[in-house]
């Protein structure tokens, strides 16, 4: 939620206005500021707002303006509408935009899938090492233990209209290579055959997959045109950030690669799809690559919300009562433990708690031995 910590002149009180507020409850506040001091005028003095930079861009304005108050209102429920990962991610590309106005702040937040954003890259060295990782800056891999990375880092933010955060990092799509973003691998393969030693081939073929059909058939006749399901595979290794560490390699499969592979750089297209997936991973652990490809396929029998049991509670509140609307739940805010009820609703529903948010399945609940933690009530 959004809160207006309101203040007048130099006085210490404040007074919090949550938003969206109707034209009453802004009545109220300025009723509620005016009775604490007689002196100055009535403004912003904070902003608590899961987008942690909101109150930089907003500190200044008049709430005394009804046009101001109806932008803040609009601003505060496309935040609600989103889930955390878009807020933190909205919060990075207000540093990478132009910011002048209210109007800039609604433009920014229509904007989020003009950026792709990296959650895990906070620093000038971690962006460099994956710019080199992901091959969108090309360097020998033997000379990778001697790299600069935090000059490379530099070097590439500065050329680019990004923004660097604590939060991660945020870029424009349209900067992005669109080459060099087809040419990211996933998998990485070291290949080998019966024929390539009868031709006195001594170190395996490596293959980046997913691959296009001119480099498989390069791979194809590298092997002695034997088919990917015979060839022997030495080693397999993800390559991806993201799901470096997260993703089975057990029983790994050239062709599986190569699917998964396109898979998952279609769900890297959405934030909210590759974190689906990320999330169900975490909980259904799966045993091998190809239980992963087929979660992979099921996104939609799984539902990824945000981590917070009051806007649980409400949401299934108006699920479970079809007479119940936001007026109602407006009216009931402040007489109802939201957080008590939210928390027996993850329950009721099997929710289970993941490092990107709370994941339910729709269909049917999880069985007993899936290994994400259930949701505990207290």
């Amino acid at each position: 939620m959004t809160i207006l910590n309101l203040a007048k002149g130099k006085s210490p009180m404040r007074y919090p206005l949550r938003l969206p507020a109707s034209a009453n409850e802004f009545q109220n506040a300025y009723s509620q500021i005016n009775s604490m001091s007689s002196k100055g005028d009535v403004h912003i003095d904070s902003v608590t707002s899961p987008v942690w930079n909101l109150g930089e861009y907003i500190r200044r304005e008049d709430i005394s303006d009804p046009e101001v108050r109806e932008k803040l209102n609009t601003l505060a429920k496309k935040i609600e509408r989103m889930d955390e990962v878009e807020q933190r991610k909205l919060a990075c590309v207000f540093d990478a935009r132009s910011i002048m106005c209210l109007d800039d702040l609604l433009t920014a937040a229509d904007s989020l899938g003009d950026y792709v954003y990296y959650p895990e890259i906070t620093n000038e060295r971690e962006l460099g090492l994956f710019l080199v990782e992901n091959r969108i800056m090309q360097f020998p891999e033997n000379t990778w233990p001697y790299l600069d990375y935090r000059a490379i880092g530099i070097e590439y933010h500065v050329e680019h209209s990004g923004a660097l955060t604590p939060n991660g990092y945020v870029v424009r799509r349209s900067e992005e290579s669109q080459e060099a973003q087809r040419e990211k691998p996933v998998f990485r393969a070291l290949l080998w055959t019966e024929a390539m030693w009868h031709a006195g081939v001594e170190q395996p073929y490596p293959l980046e997959l997913p691959a296009s059909a001119q480099k498989l058939e390069q791979a194809r006749k590298a092997l002695g045109n034997e088919p990917f399901e015979t060839v022997g595979i030495v080693q397999a290794e993800c390559l991806d950030p993201l799901l470096r560490g997260k993703l089975t390699m057990e029983d790994p499969d050239v062709e599986v690669m190569q699917e998964l592979g396109s898979r998952i750089r279609e769900l890297e297209k959405s934030e909210r799809q590759i974190q689906k997936f990320l999330a169900v991973l975490e909980v259904e652990q799966p045993d091998a690559m190809v239980d992963a490809l087929e979660l992979s396929e099921h996104l939609d029998g799984y539902s990824l919300l945000p981590d917070d049991a009051e806007a649980y509670g409400q949401e299934a509140l108006k699920m479970n009562f079809p007479a119940v609307d936001d007026d109602l739940i407006d009216e009931l805010d402040g007489f109802t433990d939201w957080d008590a009820y939210g928390n027996y609703m993850m329950e009721a529903d099997d929710v289970r708690i993941t490092e990107y948010g709370l994941l339910r399945r729709e269909d049917e609940p999880f069985p007993d031995e899936t290994m994400g933690p259930r949701m505990e009530m207290g």
